[in-house]
């Protein structure tokens, strides 16, 4: 392909988390987003059905019909493991409730038994983005972004004298209502696939502690 350069993505170090509506859209909110660091491991595995395999013949053993299955995209399971002890990032991806103490945020727990229930988040990442193993001079960023993480739900939690991560699993799926996301900058068309990648010159925001506040989508 011309003018087609290798680059390795590394360091996915800057990730956002943005609450959506009921319709897939980003609204507007002082809480309705986070933008966050610490990132230990994160996997997208895409889930694929099949059509029923079919071979026919008849007595005489000629063929009559031989269709192999066809593969169906259906979602992505993804899951998501951060370093932090983050109560607002775990509202976000669990709808856990978030406990407060004088205004400040001071922990969680986790919801109701019953159906999982979130109509879920928007995820955008940044990543690193090398040619020649060096940073990109014109295009350093590799954006990736998942426009509907939903059905999420808690893990297993160790308790150990070691390192703690918080980790969420859930599924992507394709999400027509994003638009141009929460910040209202238009990556490419469509936007709203179970996830996409792009290299760009656009830097990441800066990572904040606790919400971060989302414009009104245009």
């Amino acid at each position: 392909m011309a003018g087609e350069v290798v680059t390795i993505a590394k360091r996915a170090c800057v990730l956002r988390l943005a609450r959506l509506a009921a319709d897939g859209t980003t609204p507007a909110g002082a809480n309705n987003s986070v933008v966050i660091g610490g990132l230990i491991e994160g996997k997208v595995n895409p889930v694929y059905a099949e059509t029923p395999d079919t071979f026919d013949f008849d007595v005489c053993d000629n063929v009559l019909e031989s269709e192999p299955p066809v593969g169906i995209l259906r979602y992505a399971d993804m899951d998501l493991a951060c370093a932090s002890f983050d109560p607002e990032r775990m509202e976000l991806t669990n709808a856990v409730t978030r406990l407060t103490v004088s205004t400040n945020t001071r922990g969680w727990v986790a919801p109701a038994i019953g159906p999982v229930s979130s109509t879920g988040i928007s995820i955008e990442m940044w990543m690193s983005n090398y040619v020649g193993g060096l940073v990109s001079a014109t295009l350093p960023y590799l954006y990736g972004w998942m426009p509907k993480f939903a059905q999420m739900r808690l893990t297993e939690r160790t308790f150990t004298r070691q390192r703690m991560p918080e980790k969420v699993i859930g599924r992507c799926f394709e999400n027509a209502g994003w638009g141009n996301g929460p910040d209202n900058l238009t990556v490419v068309t469509p936007t709203n696939r179970i996830f996409g990648f792009l290299q760009t010159a656009t830097a990441p925001p800066a990572i904040a502690t606790g919400y971060v506040a989302v414009p009104t989508q245009v």
